[in-house]
């Protein structure tokens, strides 16, 4: 098995991005639903209408965070991958009489 460490640390930084996109997303979206507020009323109608949009707004929202902690989850993964090949490859290299 070949792995490029140098490459895996290389797209560390495009998790972190995509996940700073997501947050940017995030504050948006949450600022415009709360910009509206209970735009639908309250008489029975709109009680109705919330009861299906209001969960889905906040899992919406909610879903966009997890999503960007997974991102920077992986980033971090990646980068403890890369590491960690490093390392075994090094240790591999003395064990053969190479430079450690």
């Amino acid at each position: 098995m070949w792995v490029d460490p140098d490459g895996l640390r290389s797209a560390a930084p495009r998790f972190e991005a995509v996940a700073d996109a997501l947050d940017r997303t995030r504050t948006q979206l949450s600022g415009a639903l709360q910009a509206e507020g209970a735009s639908w009323g309250s008489d029975e109608t709109g009680a109705a209408f919330a009861e299906g949009y209001v969960p889905g707004a906040d899992s919406a929202v909610d879903g966009l965070l997890k999503v960007a902690e997974a991102m920077r989850a992986i980033a971090g993964a990646v980068t403890e991958t890369a590491d960690a090949f490093d390392g075994s490859d090094r240790g591999f290299a003395g064990s053969l009489g190479g430079p450690a």
